[in-house]
């Protein structure tokens, strides 16, 4: 029995097909730099952002998301580096800080979506990162 096919599309080079949800974020400009902030600013951030994806990595959730009382209850194993990091500046920098400005710099650094919070508020919350 004889086979039919429609014929191949021919392809054109030029066309472009979108870029994946992935391919779109890592194109996407980080949102941190638009802040113009220092080293230790920038480096309070990015430990911020790491912290945050160590704590949460097993909840598989994303900082948009997040509501009250959803999550799983337990421990989260994390390295020692992250731990220390976690108790020495962490948390005393959230203890110190308003929740509006931490929910803006977890949603800059995370999620790379940009906020209304004032950039001098958030420049300060960075830069008191590394004093408390």
């Amino acid at each position: 029995m004889p086979r039919y096919s429609l014929p191949r599309r021919r392809i054109d080079r030029y066309e472009r097909s979108p870029p994946t949800a992935e391919t779109a974020a890592r194109l996407t400009p980080d949102p941190l730099l638009a802040l113009d902030l220092d080293s230790d600013e920038l480096r309070a951030a990015d430990e911020i952002r790491t912290i945050f994806r160590a704590l949460t990595r097993r909840l598989q959730i994303r900082p948009a998301a997040t509501e009250p009382g959803s999550g799983h209850a337990g421990e989260i194993e994390v390295p020692e580096r992250i731990a220390t990091a976690f108790s020495a500046r962490y948390r005393p920098w959230m203890n110190s800080t308003p929740v509006y400005i931490q929910a803006a710099v977890i949603r800059l650094t995370i999620d790379r979506e940009t906020t209304d919070v004032p950039r001098s508020e958030i420049r300060a919350a960075l830069a008191r990162y590394w004093r408390t």
